[in-house]
């Protein structure tokens, strides 16, 4: 799960950099007078990008974030104690995430907190970490 949300979340970045590249060269060939003009072109396509990203969080990568706690949980007493200590940064990681969707937490509280993906990826690689020894070990 946590390679597609990566996987997904690496393309929003790349889409997101190639627009606002496109964005800013056709801003710069605009020549004086025109920037306004060669603004309003992309300004669709930035909203719509952004629209559509916020529907795949909400609808894709929260369900997928809430499924990892459900596996998490569900199979806790498999974990090893090193694993267990990181099912608390994925439950606050989601939390904090739904209370902002719903409207209870303003959006301008997560970088307040340090709240951010990046926050998972000791847990992301530990995992790869766990697994890689174990499938060697089963070798």
């Amino acid at each position: 799960m946590h390679k597609e949300i990566r996987a997904r979340s690496e393309l929003r970045v790349k889409l997101q950099e190639a627009i606002d590249a496109r964005h800013i060269k056709d801003m710069l060939y605009a020549g004086p007078g025109k920037t306004d003009e060669a603004s309003d072109a992309h300004v669709p396509a930035i909203l719509t990008n952004i629209r559509d990203e916020n529907e795949t969080f909400r609808n894709v990568l929260m369900p997928r974030y809430h499924a990892m706690i459900d596996v998490f949980r569900d199979r806790m007493w498999l974990a090893e104690p090193e694993t267990r200590k990181y099912f608390r940064t994925l439950i606050e990681f989601v939390d904090v995430w739904d209370k902002i969707l719903a409207d209870k937490l303003p959006h301008s509280i997560a970088p307040a907190i340090g709240h951010t993906e990046q926050n998972l990826q000791p847990f992301y690689q530990h995992i790869e970490d766990v697994h890689d020894r174990i499938r060697l070990e089963i070798s």
